[in-house]
Order: C-alpha cells, then sequence, then structure tokens
C-alpha cells in the first residue's frame, strides 16, 4: 500500500537528481494528447492562474500555454531544470524552484494545480496540504499519469534489480492517487484515459530509461555498471530502428471540497 507520510526527505533526495541528467529528460519524455488540454478548458478559464507542479523542463507547462492558458506558472525543487524551463519557454511563463512541501505562493492563490508524471514524486501529506493551501475555494488539481500497456517497465525493473541483486526503492510501489486525493477532501470532477503510443529511437529509448525514477535510486558505480546493459535489454524491445512504448495516459480531475 502507498504510504503518504514516507520520508519527505528521501523522495525530495532523488527527485532532486533530475537536473543532472537534463539530458535525458529533454531527449526521453514525451508531450501530451490535445485532449487533456481541452478537458481542463471545460472547468477553468485561459485567464485563470494554474501551477504546474514537479514541472521540471516544462514540458507540459510549454504545452498549458500553447493551448491557451495564459496564466501559467510552473515549478519545481531542482534548479537546473527550472533553468532549462524558463530557456525553452515563452517570457510570459513564470517558472519557481520549490518543493511541492513548501510552495511559495499566498493561500487560495491559483484556480488550478496540475501535475504531470510528477505527482508520485510528492504524494506526501505535506504537499497535499500545500496544494489545497493555495488553490482557491473549489479549484482543481489534474493529475497525469502514464501507465504502459505492455510489460515493458515491469522487466526493465525486473531486469535492473536481477543485474544488481538486490529490491531497489522507486516512488511509484502501490501508488494510487485517487484515492489518496477522496481521502484528502477532493471530489472527482471528470475522469480520461487515452491510449497512446510514444516513439522512440535506441538512443532516445536509452535516454528515457535514464530519465526513470527507478534509475536515478541507483549509484553513480551502478549506472556506470548496468548502462551497457540496458542498451542490451532495449535492443529486445526494438523493431524496424523504433521502440514503439504502448501507454495508457490516465488523467484524475479533482476539485477541492469547500470544507
Amino acid at each position: 500500500m502507498y504510504n503518504p507520510t514516507r520520508p519527505v526527505e528521501l523522495q525530495s533526495a532523488i527527485g532532486r537528481q533530475f537536473g543532472s541528467n537534463l539530458l535525458h529528460y529533454a531527449k526521453g519524455r514525451r508531450g501530451y494528447p490535445e485532449a487533456i488540454f481541452a478537458l481542463l478548458s471545460r472547468y477553468v478559464g485561459f485567464e485563470e492562474a494554474v501551477l504546474d507542479v514537479g514541472c521540471g523542463s516544462g514540458i507540459a507547462t510549454r504545452e498549458l500555454f500553447e493551448y491557451g492558458f495564459q496564466n501559467v506558472t510552473g515549478s519545481d525543487p531542482d534548479a537546473e531544470m527550472i533553468r532549462e524551463a524558463k530557456y525553452s519557454s515563452h517570457p510570459s511563463i513564470a517558472y519557481v524552484e520549490a518543493e511541492a512541501e513548501k510552495l511559495p505562493f499566498p493561500d487560495k492563490h491559483f484556480s488550478c494545480l496540475t501535475a504531470f508524471a510528477s505527482f508520485h514524486w510528492f504524494c506526501n501529506n505535506e504537499a497535499i496540504h500545500e496544494i489545497k493551501r493555495v488553490l482557491l475555494s473549489e479549484g482543481y488539481f489534474l493529475v497525469v499519469n502514464r501507465q504502459d500497456l505492455s510489460s515493458f517497465r515491469r522487466d526493465f525493473e525486473s531486469f535492473l534489480e536481477h543485474a544488481l541483486g538486490k529490491s531497489i526503492y522507486h516512488t511509484k510501489e502501490g501508488y494510487e492517487p485517487e484515492r489518496l486525493l477522496l481521502e484528502a477532501g477532493f471530489e472527482i470532477s471528470e475522469e480520461l484515459s487515452i491510449e497512446h503510443v510514444d516513439s522512440y529511437t535506441l538512443e532516445e529509448a536509452l535516454h528515457y530509461c535514464q530519465s526513470l525514477s527507478i534509475w536515478h535510486a541507483l549509484s553513480t558505480p551502478e549506472k556506470e555498471k548496468l548502462l551497457p546493459q540496458v542498451a542490451g535489454f532495449l535492443e529486445c524491445w526494438i523493431e524496424q530502428g523504433q521502440f514503439l512504448r504502448e501507454v495508457k495516459i490516465n488523467c484524475n480531475l479533482v476539485r477541492k471540497l469547500n470544507n
């Protein structure tokens, strides 16, 4: 069972490593279908304030802005990620270096918060309290996650653990965002699941694997030892020069109850 009280320091320590692998993140991560932003626009006006929490290098933050949301801010605890997000984004998008557990904004400041493939990093009581604090009464929180439809992620995790001869802590074990948010005082407004295919070359797939949370749980010597073997693992998934990652993108739009 996922534990929302797990040590915040452990989650944050792993999460802050992402900036040191910015190249992997930039080349290995993909954007999101337009249907997600269309869903959000039915509940949140384009002029309303939106905060993208755990924005990383700003992939989804930029997509929010490009879809039409004009008052968008991104936050992430990693300074290097924030620098890259600022460099790659329209100057109208604001970025703030901040942990989800300590958002530097006043109470009831945003109409909507979003978390694109990031909520598992800060799915703890402290961050959920902050999310509720900075949301307007009856404001919205959109949580988006990719779920592999094939056995790729399970096989990759098993491959790493077998190669190292040990189990590896990673953040998504028992992760149930919908249940946790309902228990925290939100109600479901709308849910959406989209089947999607992300396409990678072998090089891009190698970057993707090195952008994953389970990879960041490894020590530097472990990464150096395993990297040549990861390329061999990936070759089993390549067809006609492409790795086609079949995923289901799950979206949970919840509304803060006024209690």
